[in-house]
């Protein structure tokens, strides 16, 4: 993700919604922090989960397989979590 696309997106996110409302994983995770339960604990307590995902995330690799139906990917695992909480999700791409 491109540093100006990054700090666009937050600010809009800062515009739109309180910043307690808005979680940013390069923000609302401190260095050394467990970001799996955070992750997970945050996709699921969110009213909207918005994501920025990359064309080649789409895609399929050799074998016929996309990342999105990776169970090992995190952002596949976001998703997963956010919409068992009955979490709108939306998503937008990018190169």
């Amino acid at each position: 993700m491109s540093r100006l696309w990054r700090l666009t997106w937050t600010r809009f996110c800062r515009r739109n919604w309180a910043e307690v409302l808005s979680f940013l994983d390069n923000r609302s995770i401190t260095l050394g922090q467990d970001f799996v339960p955070t992750l997970l604990n945050a996709a699921s307590r969110m009213a909207v989960l918005l994501l920025r995902i990359w064309n080649n995330w789409l895609r399929t690799d050799g074998s016929g397989r996309r990342l999105i139906n990776d169970l090992d990917d995190w952002v596949h695992g976001e998703i997963v979590e956010a919409l068992a909480a009955s979490v709108l999700v939306g998503t937008g791409t990018g190169r």
